[in-house]
């Protein structure tokens, strides 16, 4: 009511009237309550002294912002709404409550709780990095979200493209990497076949184009960077676009272009087993109408007059999977041996190859 939070939550677990146990709450209720809670600060970024406590308010302002209509109607939805409070960045703040148990007989299965509590974290993980849309989330689905692990294609796409450039991004989408790009500095111009580009990202011009065309109405020289990420394997013939490119490029000026991997060890396996399955994303993307492999995405360069002058491989995006924020010191430790099994086996285990070119 004062303004300090938009939900309020009475926590069991505070120290000020005695802590869950005094008040006679089950030793192995006390344990898997904050086994759980332990997971989910873990997994969402939180720390909050109880998750499962149902002694709550909320601010209606905060709840008219908030999907409900795909939420579970069990017991598990109090962890979906905390999820959502904390995705959509409101404030969440804990009180101390007393804890009475008395000898009412519960009805929760606490295995099964466990089990969709866990799930629900999972699912959101997934969501939230774009491995997999989930109903009750699909509200934070991004199709392509920006890869801000280490080793990834945009960490070597921002590094290679460096400061106060001038600036071509082919396939904006959305304009997410983008808006990092200026961020830094760079003069953005995007182009894609679809923009949808918010006014605010810093892009100083954004031009709606057929992109395998090649048609581009730029004046020749006028990029120090054009950026090709992700684009070519969704065309049918991606050489007039890379013809194009190759003279909007500035005198010393590079092309940056990635493409996934098709011999990565996954996509061996698969054949090995004799299957091809396509999925929503990733390297059988349904939309990716061509494959390459790293030897193969250079001499496509190469034959539209580039010279390939840097080769950069990225790691399997593992953050996606594994319920791990991008900060963390497991996941940061991962990241650097698969980049040095990557580097010594790039053929076999880079999920994507970024490659610079130069007139």
């Amino acid at each position: 009511m004062r303004g300090e939070a938009d939900a309020v939550f009475g926590s069991r677990m505070m120290k000020e009237f005695g802590g869950p146990l005094k008040g006679g709450m089950p030793v192995y209720k006390y344990v898997g309550n904050r086994v759980l809670t332990a997971i989910e600060n873990a997994a969402l970024g939180l720390d909050l002294t109880e998750f499962h406590s149902g002694y709550r308010a909320y601010s209606v302002n905060a709840l008219r912002q908030i999907r409900l209509d795909n939420i579970t109607d069990d017991f598990h939805f109090e962890t979906e709404i905390i999820i959502k409070l904390h995705h959509q960045n409101f404030r969440i703040k804990e009180v101390p409550i007393p804890t009475f148990y008395g000898d009412e007989i519960c009805r929760v299965n606490g295995v099964r709780y466990a089990k969709d509590v866990l799930r629900a974290v999972y699912r959101y993980t997934c969501t939230a990095r774009a491995v997999r849309c989930f109903p009750e989330y699909e509200e934070y689905f991004v199709p392509y979200a920006i890869k801000r692990s280490r080793y990834s294609r945009d960490f070597y796409a921002f590094r290679l493209t460096g400061k106060e450039q001038r600036v071509l991004e082919v396939g904006c989408r959305a304009g997410e990497f983008g808006r990092e790009l200026a961020a830094a500095g760079n003069r953005i111009t995007g182009v894609d076949p679809k923009p949808a580009v918010s006014t605010t990202a810093g892009y100083q011009n954004v031009v709606q184009a057929d992109v395998e065309t090649g048609a581009l109405d730029f004046p020749a020289a006028s990029f120090d960077r054009v950026l090709v990420l992700d684009t070519i394997e969704h065309l049918r013939d991606s050489r007039p676009l890379l013809s194009t490119c190759r003279e909007l490029l500035a005198e010393r000026g590079r092309m940056i272009v990635s493409v996934p991997n098709v011999a990565n060890v996954t996509i061996r396996l698969m054949l090995l087993f004799g299957k091809f399955r396509y999925s929503n994303r990733g390297i059988l993307d349904w939309s990716h109408l061509r494959f390459f492999t790293r030897g193969s995405a250079a001499e496509l360069l190469r034959a539209q007059g580039l010279r390939v002058t840097g080769r950069h491989y990225t790691i399997m995006p593992i953050e996606r999977v594994i319920p791990l924020r991008a900060d963390s010191k497991i996941l940061t430790v991962l990241n650097s041996l698969l980049r040095a099994v990557t580097r010594a086996l790039p053929g076999l285990l880079a999920y994507e190859v970024v490659l610079v070119a130069e007139r």
